[in-house]
């Protein structure tokens, strides 16, 4: 990567590049990172300079979908009680499981929030979605429950109704905004999947699947150690007797002379 110091050109593998203040790509040292100016064809013009964002300029785009993909385990317990959104630390006491993503607001600034899923019955979930009040106007204090739906499932483990959620909210200083949960589609095909066989087709049938199981390597690592270490001894002492061949024959040499 080639830089300048402003006098002369200087070089660097280094990749930890960061924009100064006058939006210039520089180094630690400041050094500019150097770089060509394209045409419509993308050809270089001019010569090498200073790589400068301070022209470069983009409007804030706000949030307006989240695609959540989970897996809610059908082992869960019931939640006695249910969902208790009174504050953070409750929320997460009554809920099985929760997941934070961030939002965007219309000015570009990036926000928490956080959905909890709370199991209520049989393949029945609810789902509520939360921010801290300090994003909100008038900054009210904890969690602030902004919407709540319903998630269920049939005895295959299908998706049955996810009902669609979306969230009105206004964070501070910026423009109000509406984000679209979708949590995923009904399905009327069971939810088992079939894996097949590579198309190698080297597996013979033989194949399996295991829950919660890890594949391990089918040789004993111990004793592969232990042959690897005497295969190593064995290359060793062979070494060693070429090397005493060798000074014997050159002694034998010597004689002879």
């Amino acid at each position: 990567m080639v830089l300048s110091d402003g006098d002369a050109e200087l070089y660097t593998r280094a990749g930890n590049f960061h924009l100064d203040a006058n939006s210039r790509l520089v180094n630690g040292q400041g050094f500019a990172v150097q770089g060509f100016a394209l045409d419509a064809a993308g050809n270089a013009v001019a010569g090498a300079s200073d790589i400068d964002f301070s022209s470069v300029s983009a409007s804030a785009v706000e949030t307006t979908r989240l695609d959540i993909s989970n897996n809610l385990s059908a082992d869960a317990q019931v939640v006695v009680g249910g969902f208790d959104g009174s504050s953070f630390a409750a929320a997460y006491g009554s809920s099985n499981y929760a997941t934070t993503t961030k939002v965007f607001d219309s000015l570009g600034r990036s926000h928490e929030m956080t959905l909890f899923f709370t199991k209520t019955g049989a393949n029945a979930w609810e789902v509520n979605v939360g921010v801290n009040g300090e994003v909100l106007p008038g900054n009210p204090a904890g969690l602030q429950i902004m919407g709540t739906t319903g998630v269920t499932f049939d005895g295959t483990g299908a998706l049955t109704a996810p009902a669609p959620l979306d969230i009105a909210v206004t964070f501070d200083g910026a423009a109000a905004q509406t984000v679209g949960i979708n949590l995923g589609t009904p399905s009327t095909t069971p939810g088992d999947g079939r894996v097949r066989h590579s198309r190698g087709g080297n597996s013979g049938g033989l194949e399996s699947i295991i829950g919660s199981a890890i594949e391990r390597a089918n040789v004993e690592l111990a004793k592969e150690f232990v042959d690897l270490i005497s295969l190593q001894r064995s290359f060793q002492a062979n070494a060693r007797v070429v090397t005493t061949s060798d000074g014997l024959l050159n002694e034998l040499i010597n004689i002879v002379r």
